[in-house]
């Protein structure tokens, strides 16, 4: 009679347990559907996007063509600098190489802070950030110093405010995906032919120190355009195509590394197809940057 029992309270509680929450006419069979507040998130692909792709472009234009134009300031900061150093080419290279390379390594922190904190909070303070390295680099006086305000705080701003403005446009486009990211796209090489044509006339007129002002201003601008990039979704709407991280719910850690699994989607690197197209791309970007760099030195030299 208790063994009896038992079956009678067992059962219901496992007819509770997989009752399908929205609908009767469901097949218990199948896997438990979404709820309406889950259903697959369908991007609008026009309206506000247009507005945010705008900003966007604004955004990569601005990060970019500072970057890509770092060698007509590396002229100018030998000339200021110098003071009979033999060594001033090779630490002044430093100023431009510590920027670009913590640009692109701190992305990977703004991704996770994308997920974590929001799009908005971490474009915004990449902006802000930005502001502050350019404006601050103004009021330099010795060399040095610019690897923490132009190389350090400049180049995390950049990351935190570049890669955001990639991420919310997959919030607001997906048929129109392409034509928006070749939009975006156009907006570095287009603010870096413009950049390189005044860049010259400021340095010549005003000098560097009006010039990082003058830049810092440029990132200012860019605070108003990262409020304009509201998410549609969120973390919680499991979509997992469309977010920069996945989270493994680990009960018990016992792996010094095993952190890596909430925050990074780990699994990536398991795709011959993404490890082969990672490791070239990251092999290819240590002689990428170079040009940019030393080509104006080298022509003003003939």
């Amino acid at each position: 009679m208790a063994k009896d029992e038992k079956k009678k309270v067992d059962i219901p509680n496992i007819e509770i347990e997989y009752t399908p929450r929205f609908g009767s006419n469901v097949d218990t069979s199948q896997p438990a559907r979404k709820g309406p507040q889950e259903e697959e998130f369908v991007p609008p692909d026009g309206g506000w996007g247009w507005v945010v792709c705008i900003t966007s472009l604004l955004t990569n234009g601005t990060a970019f063509s500072i970057l890509n134009t770092f060698g007509i300031i590396y002229v100018y900061l030998i000339k200021e600098y110098a003071h009979g150093d033999p060594d001033i080419s090779f630490k002044t290279s430093w100023v431009g190489s510590v920027c670009t390379g913590i640009t692109f390594l701190i992305c990977i922190f703004a991704s996770i802070s994308s997920d974590r904190n929001g799009i908005r909070p971490t474009a915004f303070f990449g902006a802000a950030l930005g502001a502050v390295g350019l404006i601050s680099s103004a009021f330099i006086t010795k060399l040095e110093l610019l690897y923490l305000t132009y190389g350090i705080l400049l180049g995390i701003g950049g990351g935190f405010v570049y890669s955001p403005s990639l991420v919310i446009l997959g919030h607001y486009f997906k048929r129109h995906m392409g034509i928006v990211n070749g939009i975006v796209a156009f907006g570095s090489s287009m603010y870096t032919i413009i950049l390189s044509i005044v860049l010259p006339i400021i340095l010549e007129s005003l000098g560097i120190k009006y010039t990082f002002l003058i830049l810092g201003g440029m990132y200012c601008m860019l605070l108003l355009g990262t409020l304009t990039w509201k998410p549609l979704f969120h973390r919680e709407n499991n979509i997992p195509d469309l977010a920069l991280s996945k989270e493994s719910i680990v009960e018990h850690v016992d792996d010094c590394c095993s952190w890596t699994k909430k925050y990074l989607n780990v699994g990536l690197f398991k795709n011959r197809a993404y490890l082969f197209w990672f490791l070239g791309l990251s092999t290819s970007l240590f002689g990428y940057f170079v040009p940019f760099v030393h080509l104006v030195s080298i022509f003003n030299s003939f």
